[in-house]
């Protein structure tokens, strides 16, 4: 099998296989890794047989060298050590990589040059006003999904401002970084609205605001096209993102949501339409992030399984209708209206008059309020669900921790998909 996987063409399966066996180690696999580690072209990749070399080089000496060559090739300090260091911490050559260091540490003293390079190691530092993106999340769950999809992380805070926001590099495979922030608001679209302006006051270089997380999708079982399913993502449509639907004049005749959805995020959305291009061709980042962070934070992040999304119309079980694109075990990616109002919805009427009166895919508790922040201070936002229950009385928390890993695997696309010049 892994004979097999090796000459595939797609470098997202030939990562994916690299991480499988991160923590696998049998007699003779040696003479499958060491000659796939040489012809392989793919940084990431060999980053990847890196880590299972050095995690089981205590077992196997023929995977010491190209660990320690490496080790000694990379800055003191850098992340490629420090993801080495923690593949084999434990072991015997934890303690051989660490001598290296000591000793290059030693060597740089009286070396003018390296020194330099040192100092600049030293205080590499993420500097959070330099970041122009703002994830925010509502659950930790969420807030754990999105930190695992940074490649450096750092805590950080403002003066006058209470929150705790992490800032983060996504580094991509040609080595372009790109700064974030991201912050936990709680639910409800007031804690969103409040941290959204604190979190811009506090952060002015800001320009993009992203709301990542879970939400409740709109199964539609009679237009095959527009059914949402859970797992599947919920992006903000072009042209109207989040529309407030409890924001209403009350009558005798009923209510009547006075406020209009705003166009979402231009670039962002240009960003999603260049992905979903990509994808017509077979090119699907996401779901190699959606492994890793799986991988990450454990199987509870995993898909929960085909029999597990179960649909029903009252206490009736229905069928899902049949959907050509549809890929089992992946997300399904969906542009469309999210409806956002501070109640936790648990009514499939609502939800269908919701989804038949302004054509809502997802339902959730904070985009509103944190498109009125942005909005005020001249930002627009984008919205990226995942989707974890139908917003019905069998609602349950089985899908949400997946629903989060793929929102948070989108997210991370997406930005890495914006020019550098928007950055």
């Amino acid at each position: 099998y892994i004979l097999n996987a090796i000459d595939d063409t797609s470098r997202e399966a030939r990562e994916g296989l690299a991480s499988g066996i991160k923590h696998t180690f049998f007699i003779g696999i040696e003479n499958i890794i060491l000659p796939w580690f040489a012809g392989e072209e793919t940084d990431v990749v060999r980053n990847r047989l890196l880590e299972h070399m050095a995690a089981f080089a205590y077992r196997c000496e023929k995977y010491t060298k190209p660990v320690t060559d490496t080790y000694e090739y990379l800055s003191s300090g850098s992340l490629g050590r420090a993801r080495l260091e923690a593949a084999c911490a434990g072991t015997s050559i934890y303690q051989t990589l660490k001598r290296l260091d000591y000793q290059q540490g030693m060597t740089d003293l009286f070396s003018n040059e390296i020194r330099n390079r040192k100092t600049k190691n030293l205080n590499s530092s993420i500097d959070p006003q330099s970041a122009k993106i703002l994830i925010v999340t509502a659950l930790p769950k969420e807030a754990a999904a999105v930190v695992a999809t940074f490649d450096e992380v750092e805590s950080t805070g403002v003066h006058n401002d209470s929150a705790i926001y992490r800032v983060g590099r996504f580094i991509s495979e040609t080595g372009e970084a790109r700064v974030a922030l991201t912050v936990n608001a709680g639910m409800g679209k007031v804690m969103a609205s409040t941290l959204g302006a604190n979190a811009l006051r506090s952060f002015p270089n800001v320009r993009y605001v992203v709301m990542v997380g879970i939400a409740g999708g709109c199964p539609n079982p009679t237009n095959p096209e527009n059914h949402i399913r859970l797992g599947d993502i919920v992006v903000s449509r072009p042209d109207a993102g989040v529309l407030e639907y409890d924001f209403i004049k009350q009558t005798a005749k009923g209510g009547e949501i006075r406020k209009y959805p705003q166009a979402a995020c231009a670039a962002m959305s240009s960003a999603m339409n260049n992905l979903l291009t990509d994808a017509i061709a077979g090119k699907r980042p996401w779901e190699g992030w959606t492994d890793r962070i799986s991988t990450a934070l454990g199987p509870s992040y995993a898909y929960p399984g085909e029999e597990k999304d179960i649909l029903h119309e009252g206490v009736k079980i229905i069928d899902h209708p049949v959907q050509a694109d549809r890929r089992v075990g992946k997300p399904r990616i969906v542009q469309g209206l999210i409806g956002s109002a501070d109640i936790l919805q648990k009514d499939p009427t609502v939800r269908d008059k919701l989804r038949d009166t302004y054509d809502i895919r997802a339902i959730e508790m904070e985009a509103s309020g944190l498109q009125t922040a942005a909005w005020t201070q001249g930002r627009d936002i984008y919205v990226i669900r995942g989707i974890c229950d139908y917003c019905d009385e069998h609602k349950d928390d089985v899908w949400q921790n997946y629903a989060a890993n793929v929102s948070a695997s989108m997210a991370r696309v997406v930005i890495e998909t914006m020019p550098l010049a928007w950055l």
